[in-house]
């Protein structure tokens, strides 16, 4: 399997956090970074919610991009949570990332710092046991809305209201 580094890491200067003033180290995690830029912020707990959610979208977007229609960062995304054989179409892609169980700020300290490993859910009920099971009922769910139609956070969110 390969490790991801061929794919690259993303650049720690760059993302949501860059573009707001954070510069960051290799080893500084999704949550350290984001409770910076909220005391820098002064954002009340109201508004760290909400900017929490568009700071996961950001860094995501700022690892793969935003065009949709690249094969190779689907690719990248399906090496990254370590789906084999990679898939050869977007298509192909989309439908193996949708049996994968990930948290999606594991994913982003992944992408900083190599050596943090993916952590991969074996199946949904363990995935939405964990989801559910934040301190705050909600504070590990990214909502659905604020995902983009087509796009890589969108192919990886479940559905937890519903057991399959």
């Amino acid at each position: 399997m390969p490790d991801g580094s061929e794919s690259g890491s993303s650049s720690v200067d760059v993302g949501y956090f860059a573009l707001h003033g954070i510069t960051s180290g290799p080893n500084d995690d999704f949550n350290f970074m984001f409770n910076r830029l909220a005391i820098k912020e002064g954002w009340s707990k109201t508004q760290r919610k909400k900017r929490r959610h568009e700071a996961i979208a950001g860094e995501i977007e700022a690892i793969y991009g935003a065009d949709t229609t690249k094969l190779e960062k689907w690719q990248e995304l399906c090496r990254d949570v370590r789906i084999e054989p990679v898939p050869q179409s977007i298509t192909k892609c989309k439908k193996a990332l949708g049996s994968v169980y990930v948290n999606l700020v594991n994913l982003i300290n992944h992408r900083r710092n190599r050596s943090v490993p993916v952590i991969l859910f074996p199946n949904y009920q363990a995935f939405r046991t964990w989801t559910l099971g934040g301190k705050k009922f909600g504070d590990r769910i990214f909502p659905k809305k604020l995902a983009k139609e087509e796009g890589f956070v969108k192919a990886l969110l479940k559905d937890l209201h519903f057991p399959f």
